[in-house]
């Protein structure tokens, strides 16, 4: 998925509570996630973006909250669902 024209990355932890948005290097890179590691190839990320490795930088985090149904529905009446 795109944010503001940059590819990101969009992932709730096994709590389902808990939920980042990251932005991606690439419009290739793809994910998964493991307990609350985030796995790109070779490269490994805390949940939040956090490079577990040396050199090699950190993803970058957007500023993200969950909006519940009612509420957006409230702000926002024309949204069809």
């Amino acid at each position: 998925m795109k944010l503001a024209g940059s590819p990101s990355c969009w992932r709730l932890s096994q709590d389902s509570n808990s939920f980042v948005v990251l932005q991606r290097t690439d419009v290739a890179q793809q994910f998964t996630l493991q307990n609350d590691t985030l796995q790109s190839g070779d490269l490994r990320y805390n949940f939040i973006g956090k490079s577990l490795q040396p050199n090699v930088s950190d993803l970058k985090r957007a500023r993200a909250y969950q909006e519940y149904w009612h509420s957006w529905r409230t702000f926002h009446p024309l949204t069809e669902k």
